[in-house]
């Protein structure tokens, strides 16, 4: 008897194991199977050295509209250096995304490298990416001028 109940109990065991063994099999197979596809791959990118004495800027509005609609990740490297000038304000760029008439993204930098990971979920509307920078430079000193790089990488995805 004891033989009889000690062998279901081994069964049982098998069974929910090998069960769960499945399972997990089966959950990894719909994890490998969601990646996603990269429909469209747009780069954005500006910059601008100033090289004259008294402040100046400078501005640029670029839209981007992809071919269909879905996710977009949006990979923003923004680096900018900006002397203090003394005189008059410091230089500086503002980067600005807009979708739909709102601000999604919006960031001012006068002496860093910064990286931004922005996502969207389901967009059909195009994208707006507004930079504008002042700046200068001093040439009595060995510094160059103000400047600054903005790289954007959008990727629509399905």
């Amino acid at each position: 008897m004891k033989i009889q109940i000690f062998a279901t109990i081994l069964m049982l065991l098998i069974t929910t194991f090998a069960s769960v063994n499945l399972l997990t099999e089966s959950e990894s197979l719909e994890n490998t199977n969601t990646e996603q596809v990269v429909l469209e791959t747009i780069w954005d990118n500006h910059s601008y050295q100033f090289w004259n004495v008294h402040p100046m800027s400078i501005g640029n509005l670029s839209t981007v509209d992809f071919n269909s609609s879905g996710d977009v990740n949006i990979t923003i490297e923004l680096l900018g250096f900006f002397h203090d000038a003394g005189i008059w304000d410091r230089g500086q760029v503002n980067y600005t995304i807009i979708v739909d008439n709102k601000s999604i993204f919006s960031k001012s930098i006068i002496s860093n490298k910064t990286i931004q990971h922005i996502d969207i979920k389901n967009i059909s509307s195009p994208i707006n990416i507004i930079i504008y920078s002042t700046g200068s430079d001093n040439e009595s000193t060995p510094i160059p001028g103000d400047f600054f790089i903005a790289k954007t990488k959008l990727v629509l995805t399905e």
